[in-house]
């Protein structure tokens, strides 16, 4: 079989965890918030440098991106460019490395 990326499920657990706490009242955001989180992880915009621009796919992934926002789980570099703020990540108990 495939052998899954050690990095990728360490960090798609924990992943699940912190978006599971980060919307307890709201937890239809779920699947919103981890997808925003996974399509800048994915994208490699996770520094200033590599922002990018967003683009939601539905009224409830720009309610969640924008809650993410709110927290700076997600940060704006410049006007309308983006980028995953992983040490927030980390901070809030996310691994994204593979140590």
């Amino acid at each position: 079989g495939r052998v899954a990326d050690p990095m990728r499920v360490q960090f798609l657990g924990s992943l699940d965890g912190y978006v599971g706490r980060l919307f307890p009242p709201a937890a239809f955001f779920y699947p919103w918030a981890r997808q925003v989180i996974i399509e800048f992880w994915r994208a490699g915009a996770t520094t200033s440098d590599c922002a990018r621009t967003f683009h939601p796919a539905s009224a409830l992934e720009l309610l969640a991106f924008s809650e993410l926002l709110r927290i700076a789980v997600i940060r704006e570099a410049r006007p309308g460019r983006y980028f995953l703020d992983e040490r927030v990540l980390r901070r809030r108990g996310v691994s994204v490395s593979t140590e």
